[in-house]
């Protein structure tokens, strides 16, 4: 794929200070997407199947015109794109057994300095004055391989190489219906540790666990998920806070932990109990 844009329009947020009103600006913005999806499957027999399944995805280019901050006076600079990612599914079924796991590989920002703000999906908004190259990558936010670490706290998959694998019984399981169990364990850390809230890579360890029932027309499963955030999520003194909203007038000084010992704070389990209903039609 190839894309290019000329111009674009600019909403600006009265919340950032500035009046609202959308204005035209240059964008003079290229990018070439090479995209490669494999797909291997082998089903032998009734209910036994071997699948592995990988795409690798880049995103290369250039923007002429990038506004460094809020204001719509501050000077446009230019940023050069280089965007990587890859993901690999690889699962193995005999009759009520299933076993595998999912991997995969985000890159992350790369400012020059440590304290730069920007970790996640929400603060990579944040405009950045010493990144010369644009270079985080996100998964779309429909592919989904845990309850909690990348859905809920840093958003999607970005600047992370992760590792899920995952184990599954049917219980009981007739021609049209099944009741089973699956137990998912994931484990991440970053691509780049120096836009982490420490400085320190390893995100830290999932785990989810579901009891599911499916039939042709309906299912429903309920979830639970325990996650034990990594050093990544620390708060260290001199360090970005996780996090301020985006567009809010918070100084960089106001944005970093300050206190009288290196670590200012540590990351505490979260947990999450979900139930779903399903009908097709």
């Amino acid at each position: 794929m190839y894309r290019t844009q000329r111009i674009s329009g600019e909403v600006y947020d009265p919340l950032r200070g500035l009046e609202a009103g959308e204005e035209f600006a240059p964008r003079g913005a290229q990018a070439m997407i090479p995209d490669v999806w494999l797909r291997w499957q082998w089903e032998p027999a009734f209910r036994q199947r071997l699948r592995l399944e990988f795409e690798g995805v880049a995103i290369l280019g250039k923007i002429d015109h990038v506004m460094q901050g809020a204001d719509p006076g501050d000077e446009l600079v230019s940023r050069d794109i280089e965007q990587f990612a890859a993901a690999i599914e690889f699962d193995y079924v005999n009759m009520a057994l299933a076993t595998g796991f999912n991997a995969g590989f985000a890159s992350g920002r790369s400012p020059q300095s440590d304290a730069a703000p920007g970790f996640g999906v929400i603060d990579q908004n944040v405009p950045n004055d010493d990144e010369d190259v644009l270079t985080a990558f996100k998964f779309d936010r429909n592919y989904t391989i845990d309850m909690i670490m990348f859905r809920e706290i840093i958003g999607t998959v970005t600047n992370a190489m992760y590792f899920a694998p995952f184990v599954q019984y049917d219980l009981f399981a007739k021609q049209d219906d099944v009741i089973g169990l699956r137990l998912d364990v994931i484990t991440a850390m970053a691509a780049n540790s120096r836009t982490t809230p420490s400085g320190e890579s390893w995100y830290g360890i999932e785990t989810d666990m579901s009891l599911y029932y499916r039939e042709p027309r309906y299912g429903a499963d309920l979830s639970f998920g325990l996650y034990m955030p990594g050093g990544a999520f620390d708060g260290r003194n001199g360090r970005q806070r996780l996090t301020s909203p985006v567009g809010a007038n918070v100084s960089i000084s106001e944005n970093t932990y300050n206190c009288d010992s290196d670590i200012c704070a540590n990351a505490t389990m979260a947990t999450s109990l979900q139930g779903r209903f399903f009908w097709a039609f």
